[in-house]
């Protein structure tokens, strides 16, 4: 078992916190997808665990107006971490072995994350939680989702590397 994060020159600060939490309550290797990392950043990463590089991405589309003013007003400026998001998945893709465990650097590990991996078990290719009732309620109204929809949280993801689901995200 082994867990993927990933980061930029933007969010590094975090990775001795993320380090810190992790550590103390799981000891499994971690591999470090580099987004965009300092050189200090990447020899850090490098002291701790395997590294790999995460280049650019497809280039973004054209966004309709409607939906380009609906992020506008949810994230702002041109959405910076739109070039962040849209990594993960290429990450997960380039993973060295077939089973892995996704964390996003924000998210403060608590506790043992062994329950992470039992959660692609009986042929799951990928396993994430959807998003409370009251995140999916707000997602509605200010349009980002239909009314049937359900939203997933990515931050914490078991994944399949070859997972069909990750070449189509």
């Amino acid at each position: 078992n082994v867990v993927l994060v990933g980061c930029d020159r933007a969010q590094e600060v975090l990775l001795p916190w993320w380090w810190r939490c992790y550590r103390e309550h799981n000891q499994y290797p971690v591999v470090f997808a580099d987004f965009g990392l300092s050189e200090g950043a990447r020899k850090w990463c490098e002291k701790r665990g395997e590294v790999f590089s995460v280049g650019d991405v497809c280039p973004l589309k054209k966004v309709p107006k409607e939906l380009a003013e609906i992020w506008l007003k949810k994230y702002g400026g041109e959405w910076p971490a739109r070039n962040i998001w849209f990594k993960k998945p290429f990450a997960c893709l380039q993973f060295p072995l077939d089973l892995g465990c996704w964390i996003d650097l924000d998210c403060e590990v608590l506790g043992s994350i062994e329950p992470v991996f039992h959660a692609c078990n009986f042929g799951i290719d990928i396993a994430l939680a959807a998003e409370s009732d009251d995140v999916i309620q707000r997602c509605r109204i200010a349009g980002m989702a239909l009314a049937t929809e359900t939203i997933y949280n990515s931050g914490v993801i078991a994944f399949r590397k070859n997972a069909p689901i990750l070449q189509k995200w």
